[in-house]
């Protein structure tokens, strides 16, 4: 008994985040992380800031413990 021939073809295509991007494109994309990141680093500085008062964290309705790990999570995250 023969395996039945296919003909199997490779298509190689771009992935969405690998199209080609123009260096102005590049500069704005790098711009808007580093200030996403920035902005990251400086909520979560102020969540670590307000742990100690429990009114705060009831007023945005957060938990104690999910400030907690939302504050130590690093800025890229």
């Amino acid at each position: 008994m023969s395996a039945p021939y296919c003909n199997v073809e490779v298509v190689q295509q771009k992935a969405p985040d690998q199209v080609s991007v123009t260096p102005k494109q590049g500069l704005y994309n790098a711009f808007a992380t580093l200030s996403l990141w920035h902005a990251r680093a400086q909520q979560r500085h102020q969540l670590r800031m307000s742990l100690e008062d429990p009114d705060f964290l009831n007023d945005i309705g957060v938990s104690l413990w999910d400030a907690r790990i939302e504050a130590n999570k690093p800025f890229w995250k």
